[in-house]
């Protein structure tokens, strides 16, 4: 916090063993008091604050965001607040803004130009190329050699509904007009003498088309839609307040008829497709639903806002198995609940059913693979504020269609675009596999750079990609989830790739994990040390041994002795490298005392466990390439 002279943190909504956390004097007190840190807490937006007066006294420094929340200026000003935390609250602020020259150089109300020049769109693309991480490259498929190749199939989300951004206040407002598709990035730069051509396979995470009247009938009548109940409250309990029948669900806000913001609603009635086979379903709520066919529970979540609002939707879904002419029962619950309702933007209490009957999307984009030298499949999972992950399998068929693609042709490119870990049942099947995160409106010109080797892949994961959904400290609904609204953090200091190596478990891809178009050989780590200051320099020479330049990240470890009750082998440094073929540089990592020392909670202090300390020097949490020993003696004043 200190060392990067951070201004301000925000508070979360969550509560820390009871205690919403914007009102901890016990978190907010290690922050401010314990820490030092001399910046301004502010809450997240609405509903963070419950209670301001006891944020307030608790260390929150700036009231609340949006609306008023209960707030009034008797909370300020009838002594429930003490003048000295007022004025520090101010002073913080105060500080915060003349730090960051907004004083002088205040923020302007007219918006400035957008930032389209070539530069910022050069600095977008490579912040895109930078961040992508190689996870798989058999027999170097990658990167795309023009002469042998001349014909590419691009397959999955690669067009216009391709995942650019996370949805909320992480989103980054893209323009249409101003992006760079993967099939477009793909087919500049493969050029005349390359056949690209595109095949959907899969629509991906994303809201698919309402499902038609004429599919639909209403319980206990005729003709098509479904019967629509509805309630004012957060429940379907009691008398309607309004009972009609929808030609289908789709809706922006509660019908004429239901007042408030809280309201809940029920269709039922059945559902008779037209062709055997799979039927995926996807429901785009602004709150909570679940989607029941036959009475088995297809698709059920809760969202803040499903609505493409900064981003894309975020809709829930799941498959069920129908027969053709044969009518199956469909209830869908849906309740207003955990809707943020914005009226002005157009949030709250939006509700639409959507489906993909059986097609020959799959099939059609395996028998492109199969006509083609190289696939390059994009998959996608949407995520955004006011939603969890309920599974690591990517959603809807994606899974499916690579499996189709990869049997059709083996040369097949997996490019991944989510926040996060996916399971990868098909792992074995393709030649490589390409996480990209959320890289922007740049997406094309970056995934086009790597993929031709035009630039080096250079991002490393941040986390762990585990092998399973039973891996990792969260693997019970106690922990994830959670119970009750309740959720254990169990782990204790086995945080992350900790756990991993505490319990001995082999993830998929390991913590700081990520391959390079270039060849690095690490030499031998060496230690320097100067006793007078307590300070140590590991230091190691790294060469491109490749054909070609290309960046990797050396990493810094260190094991305690066991008396430190510490995990096995903890991040203390990284460095970036780029290197041109046959060059040589030499990494040093600076480590002192400090970074040796384990907080103890029962004298809530940090000490430095006299014993032998391995330092090693690797490419990830298991890719050691290099170790050195660390003896500390004589009260941890010593280094020997």
């Amino acid at each position: 916090m200190q060392r990067a002279a951070a201004g301000s943190v925000m508070g979360s909504y969550n509560r820390l063993n009871g205690t919403y956390a914007c009102q901890h004097p016990g978190i907010l007190g290690v922050l401010k008091e314990t820490w030092g840190w001399s910046g301004f807490v502010a809450p997240d937006f609405r509903h963070a604050v419950r209670e301001p007066v006891e944020a307030a006294n608790a260390g929150l420094d700036l009231p609340g965001l949006g609306d008023p929340e209960g707030r009034t200026s008797e909370d300020f000003t009838s002594g429930r607040i003490p003048a000295a935390r007022l004025d520090d609250m101010v002073r913080r602020i105060l500080n915060a803004i003349f730090a960051v020259g907004l004083f002088d150089h205040p923020v302007p109300e007219e918006r400035p130009a957008l930032a389209s020049t070539a530069e910022h769109v050069a600095l977008a693309t490579r912040i895109a190329v930078e961040g992508t991480v190689l996870l798989v490259n058999r027999d170097g498929l990658l990167p795309l050699d023009t002469g042998p190749v001349r014909s590419i199939a691009v397959i999955g989300t690669a067009g216009d509904d391709a995942q650019w951004v996370m949805a909320g206040s992480p989103c980054v407002r893209t323009f249409p007009e101003r992006r760079v598709t993967p099939l477009q990035g793909i087919t500049a730069r493969a050029g005349d003498g390359v056949r690209v051509r595109f095949a959907q396979g899969s629509f991906g995470d994303a809201a698919l088309p309402v499902v038609p009247t004429e599919v639909l009938t209403p319980s206990g009548g005729d003709g098509t839609g479904l019967l629509g109940q509805y309630w004012n409250g957060p429940t379907p309990a009691g008398e309607p307040q309004l009972t009609v029948v929808d030609p289908t669900v789709d809706l922006s806000r509660a019908p004429n008829g239901v007042t408030g913001d809280l309201w809940s609603a029920r269709w039922t009635g059945t559902i008779t497709p037209r062709v055997d086979g799979p039927h995926r379903f996807t429901v785009l709520p602004s709150g909570i639903v679940r989607l029941a066919i036959d009475g088995a529970v297809v698709a059920a979540g809760e969202r803040e806002f499903g609505q493409e609002f900064g981003g894309p939707a975020l809709p829930v879904s799941g498959t069920a198995q129908l027969r053709a002419g044969q009518p199956a029962s469909i209830q869908l619950d849906y309740s207003s609940a955990t809707a943020w309702v914005v009226p002005e933007l157009g949030l709250g209490g939006n509700v639409r059913l959507g489906w993909q009957p059986p097609d020959t999307e799959i099939q059609d984009a395996a028998q492109l693979a199969a006509d083609s030298d190289v696939a390059v499949v994009f998959v996608n999972q949407a995520l955004g504020e006011g939603m969890d992950r309920r599974t690591l399998a990517l959603p809807g068929d994606q899974d499916a269609l690579i499996s189709a693609v990869a049997a059709a042709n083996s040369r097949t490119v997996v490019v991944i675009n989510t926040s996060g870990p996916v399971l990868m049942p098909w792992l074995d099947q393709v030649g490589a596999v390409v996480h990209v995160w959320h890289p922007g409106q740049q997406f094309g010109q970056a995934i086009a750079a790597v993929l031709f080797g035009d630039a080096d892949p250079g991002g490393r994961l941040p986390l762990t990609f585990p092998a399973t959904p039973e891996q990792g400290p969260i693997a019970r609904p106690e922990q994830y989830p959670g119970v009750g609204g309740d959720a254990r953090y169990d782990e204790g200091i086995y945080v992350g790739y900790r756990w991993y190596d505490e319990h001995g478990q082999q993830p998929l891809f390991p913590f700081g994990y990520g391959l390079s178009y270039g060849d690095f050989r690490y030499g031998q780590p060496r230690l320097y040390l100067d006793d007078s200051t307590a300070t140590a320099t590991i230091s190691v020479e790294v060469t491109n041994v490749g054909d070609r330049p290309a960046s990797d990240v050396a990493q810094l470890y260190v094991t305690a002795p066991d008396a430190a009750g510490e995990p096995p082998r903890q991040l203390r440094g990284f460095a970036k490298l780029r290197l041109a073929a046959g060059a040589t540089t030499t990494v040093t990592f600076p480590l002192t005392i400090d970074d040796l020392a384990a907080f103890h909670e029962v004298s809530g202090r940090w000490t430095v466990h006299e014993g032998q300390y391995d330092v090693v020097v690797g490419r990830s949490s298991r890719d050691v390439r290099g170790t050195a020993t660390l003896e500390v003696s004589a009260g941890a004043l010593n280094w020997h």
